[in-house]
């Protein structure tokens, strides 16, 4: 730049600070991110940093990709100069992963989710957004044959008629039962149905969105796991729980409370206490998977599968990115023989009643649900296709006021 410039750019700026700070922040932020590359840099010490990029851009899997990669990959091309793997490095991890599998000394499932993390950590070495990761020209993963699949697992879920069991067995905390109908009848991973709030409960059109989820690595509300919100109309017999729900809600905003911890554990020994024992659901080996609490979200994906949905209906309501996901449901609802029952059937009456006195607080509702003898809940049509007016919803005349409506 001439002399002249130079003294133009200058007066330009002193009469501009804020254009002069603002400029200042960008050349800061484009020398960050092409910071030099260290010389001599491990595919260990790269690690590290792909890893904590991937942190401060809220992946969740960091901590499960770190120890993996400890155990199986680092052992091999750890100390190699990530400018300096080969095609022919990878090609031998491949082997030595398929060893494993063959020994057993690690499963195949858990093989393919590392190598899919192996070849997105050499794509984001060449041509990541990240100037600073970027530290080759090529992709020595490209085109490798990825490691060996064994047999796929049968999945595990619940026939509706001991979804109903279930939810009738009053040994079982009510509160892990509503939990559980949710998950089963909005078609929601447990991340999901504990983050959600009346906001996104349309009671008086029949719709549900689906718009946050849970990282319980960070513990901290985030988007959903395909970072898409969905919306889908309620299932019509799930509408009497949700009112009942919202007549006793609470200042948190939330739909249900329930402690997040050993959900699958908890899931299973409320399904023994229920006297549902079928062998599907607890057998653990290479052909089978044990039922766990995001089995409740395959039920529902299920069901919708078994009542004749629509392949892209399902898609949607689930929040599927992959049509092949979706289909994974369709051919279990089709291998389907025998009276299961109804799915998606009216929810018990016992549900919808409560033992336990509930704090009320200056928002909520003054008619309580819980106080309602269950005689006259079911006299008053709750169940099934029953109506439950619940003010500022069609059925009450004047705030502070509840009226059970019969159908």
């Amino acid at each position: 730049m001439s002399e002249a410039r130079a003294r133009e750019s200058a007066q330009f700026y002193t009469d501009n600070p804020d254009r002069a700070r603002a400029r200042l922040e960008e050349q800061a932020r484009e020398r960050s991110s092409a910071a030099p590359i260290p010389k001599g840099e491990t595919f260990a010490e790269y690690l590290e940093r792909w890893l904590k990029d991937r942190d401060e851009r809220g992946y969740s899997n960091v901590g499960s990709d770190r120890s993996a990669f400890k155990l199986h990959v680092l052992p091999h091309i750890g100390t190699k100069p990530i400018t300096a793997i080969t095609r022919g490095d990878l090609e031998k991890l491949v082997q030595a992963l398929d060893g494993q599998i063959a020994r057993k000394e690690y499963s195949w499932q858990s093989v393919s989710k590392l190598w899919l993390a192996v070849g997105k950590l050499f794509k984001d070495a060449s041509a990541s957004k990240n100037l600073a990761l970027r530290v080759r020209a090529d992709n020595p993963a490209l085109g490798i044959t990825p490691p060996d699949r064994g047999t796929e697992k049968s999945k595990a879920y619940l026939y509706p008629d001991e979804f109903l069991k279930l939810a009738s067995c009053e040994g079982v905390d009510l509160e892990l039962r509503r939990l559980y109908a949710l998950a089963i009848y909005l078609y929601c991973r447990v991340s999901e149905v504990l983050q959600l709030r009346w906001t996104d409960i349309d009671l008086d059109h029949g719709v549900a969105h689906i718009r946050r989820s849970y990282d319980r690595q960070r513990k901290q509300e985030k988007g959903t796991k395909g970072k898409r919100p969905r919306g889908f109309r309620i299932e019509p017999n799930l509408l009497p729980l949700l009112r009942v729900l919202y007549a006793e809600r609470d200042d948190s905003g939330f739909v249900i409370r329930v402690r997040n911890w050993a959900m699958a554990r908890r899931f299973r020994k409320a399904l023994t206490r229920a006297g549902i024992t079928r062998p599907d659901l607890f057998i653990a080996d290479e052909l089978h998977k044990r039922i766990t609490f995001h089995d409740l979200r395959a039920t529902g994906c299920t069901w919708m599968a078994l009542r004749g949905d629509t392949p892209h209906v399902i898609m949607q309501r689930a929040g599927h990115r992959n049509f092949e996901t979706t289909m994974l449901y369709i051919r279990e609802a089709e291998s389907v023989t025998g009276n299961v029952g109804e799915p998606f059937p009216p929810l018990p009456a016992s549900l919808l009643g409560s033992t336990v006195e509930r704090p009320r607080t200056s928002g909520n509702l003054s008619g309580n649900l819980s106080r309602v003898p269950r005689s006259v809940r079911e006299t008053a049509g709750i169940i099934g296709q029953g109506k439950l007016g619940l003010y500022p919803f069609p059925g009450c005349d004047a705030p502070g006021r509840t009226l059970l409506t019969p159908a």
